[in-house]
């Protein structure tokens, strides 16, 4: 529940309680719009969607209505990925996943390996929105692809274009 700039000017906080300019509203609008670019290509139809919503609890949602149902109601405190839910976040072969982060995940040394040999078996990638973490850092190592977000504005964009050229590679 921050700002992209530090500025602590969260924008509209009437309609959208976390506000129009916070960093949750531009990951937010990422993934709606990665929804929109699935369903533009018709892939929408063709997809499992999950959303894991990662706090101080772990909540994986399945299947469009109830992944936006969690998207829509965020947490506020620090980030923890619960390990026993890695393998839940990564079930099935082959699927696009992806992560957005806007800091480090608390117990990243703790789930780092079984989080990275889980993600090998997927087309993965990550959003890190601002400074580089020790996460993003070590699956820069695993070399996933890391994209760094310095504008949270081109979040939206810069999901569609990873995912665009990995539905590219596969052609």
């Amino acid at each position: 529940r921050d700002t992209p700039d530090g500025s602590g000017n969260l924008g509209r906080t009437s309609l959208i309680p976390w506000g129009d300019n916070s960093k949750y509203h531009y990951a937010l609008l990422a993934w709606y719009g990665f929804i929109e670019y699935l369903k533009q290509n018709h892939l929408l139809n063709q997809s499992k969607i999950s959303l894991g919503n990662f706090s101080s609890r772990t909540i994986i949602a399945s299947g469009l209505q109830e992944a936006k149902r969690n998207a829509l109601n965020p947490q506020w405190q620090g980030t923890q990925i619960d390990e026993d839910k890695i393998e839940e976040i990564f079930r099935g072969r082959g699927n696009l996943v992806y992560t957005v982060s806007d800091g480090d995940v608390g117990n990243w040394g703790k789930i780092k390996k079984d989080f990275i040999d889980n993600a090998k078996n997927h087309c993965y990638f990550h959003l890190q929105i601002g400074e580089q973490t020790k996460m993003s850092e070590d699956l820069k190592k695993a070399d996933f692809t890391v994209v760094p977000i310095r504008n949270a504005g081109d979040l939206a964009q810069r999901v569609i274009d990873v995912t665009d050229a990995i539905y590219r590679r596969e052609e």
